[in-house]
């Protein structure tokens, strides 16, 4: 059968690479600049970089920096 929805497993990690979560999965792998949102901080965070590895198995890390609200693109929480 032919697999629509693949999984992805990602690494992400914060700017000085450290690991934030491991083994994520996702559907769809986050581009550069989008945001993300991390319940367990509860925070959002925007995506710097993705960086593929592929060596005997593919591997995917996201590179993530914590998101400043500048211009109040979010909404103020009551």
């Amino acid at each position: 059968m032919f697999k629509w929805f693949k999984k992805h497993e990602v690494t992400i990690l914060d700017e000085k690479w450290n690991i934030v979560k491991q083994s994520m999965k996702v559907t769809a792998i986050p581009r550069t600049h989008e945001l993300i949102f991390l319940t367990e901080y509860d925070k959002y965070y925007r995506v710097v970089n993705v960086v593929y590895n592929f060596s005997d198995t593919q591997h995917i890390y996201v590179i993530i920096e914590e998101y400043t609200d500048d211009f109040n693109i979010l909404e103020k929480k009551v």
